[in-house]
């Protein structure tokens, strides 16, 4: 079997879907977590600074976070089903 048959114990999925499937959370949560470090980082260089544009920059930044932590309160335990992953992705694209 080249793993191109769906299997009955793998829910109709090939192994390639099986990879991507497992593959593509992880993958997703580890950009969410990068792109959340470098906000946090673009914070407090924003706060240090006495720019004048300053107060506007946090406060995008502080309303990323804010939309970022919603998004993982509506998800429940942690668990990404298919609309928080949904939800992550427009998130990173923003």
């Amino acid at each position: 079997m080249d793993g191109s048959i769906p299997d009955a114990y793998t829910g109709g999925l090939t192994k390639a879907q099986q990879t991507r499937s497992s593959i593509a959370p992880l993958d997703l949560e580890t950009r969410v977590s990068t792109r959340k470090s470098e906000l946090i980082a673009e914070l407090i260089e924003y706060k240090k600074g006495s720019r004048l544009d300053a107060a506007e920059a946090i406060d995008r930044i502080r309303d990323r976070l804010a939309d970022l932590a919603r998004i993982v309160k509506d998800s429940g335990n942690g668990v990404f089903d298919d609309r928080a992953r949904t939800r992550l992705t427009t998130w990173m694209a923003r």
